[in-house]
């Protein structure tokens, strides 16, 4: 009776370790580059908007980037359903006239299956969870055909009106490839991407 007990002891010990062998943890990629072209910026570069009636400028320094990619067990602990989350952010702070306005964080994520581009005035965003303060998110805007910016007619560009919890910016426009080209304020000020400078 012993013996029994010691194999049938050992056959499951063999069992919840080979159990735990089948348990692979998923590939975990970083963002491709055609993911990242949705907000094509690095550390240290800076935007430049321009109103086009009054010659102010708008300057969003750009700093503290990061791209990475790491692997989260689900709330139940499931160790065999990991799941990835890739993601990039950048933070900016908008200057108006050398005056800092207020600051946003740009936000890329690949989380399972899903695809996230939001720009939020919040570091702590959870760009999963749709947020009314946004200044851009992607599952809410719509593509336009084409759109006249700083004298260039780009095509594919996406829309986004601001829901009204977010109470200093009205409407912003990204194209892929480029970012951010277009803000217009509550107050009704307009301001047109007129020059990305990249760090050198």
């Amino acid at each position: 009776m012993k013996n029994t007990f010691f194999y049938i002891t050992i056959t499951v010990l063999l069992f919840l370790i080979s159990s735990c062998n089948d348990c692979k943890n998923p590939t975990c990629p970083k963002l491709t580059t055609e993911e990242t072209s949705w907000l094509p910026y690095n550390e240290n570069d800076t935007l430049i908007f321009e109103n086009s009636i009054s010659d102010s400028l708008l300057i969003f320094p750009l700093n503290n980037y990061g791209n990475s990619a790491t692997l989260y067990t689900p709330n139940d602990g499931d160790e065999c359903n990991k799941y990835c989350i890739a993601g990039m952010v950048i933070y900016s702070d908008y200057y108006f006239e050398s005056t800092e306005e207020f600051s946003s964080v740009f936000v890329i994520n690949r989380i399972k299956e899903n695809f996230y581009v939001v720009i939020h005035p919040s570091t702590g965003t959870v760009v999963s969870h749709f947020g009314t303060k946004s200044y851009f998110d992607l599952r809410h805007a719509i593509k336009l055909d084409t759109i006249s910016i700083n004298g260039n007619l780009l095509e594919n560009v996406y829309h986004y009106n601001c829901y009204p919890a977010q109470d200093e910016v009205a409407e912003t426009y990204v194209k892929k490839g480029i970012g951010l080209v277009k803000i217009v304020f509550r107050n009704g000020q307009e301001f047109e991407l007129v020059e990305h400078i990249k760090a050198k």
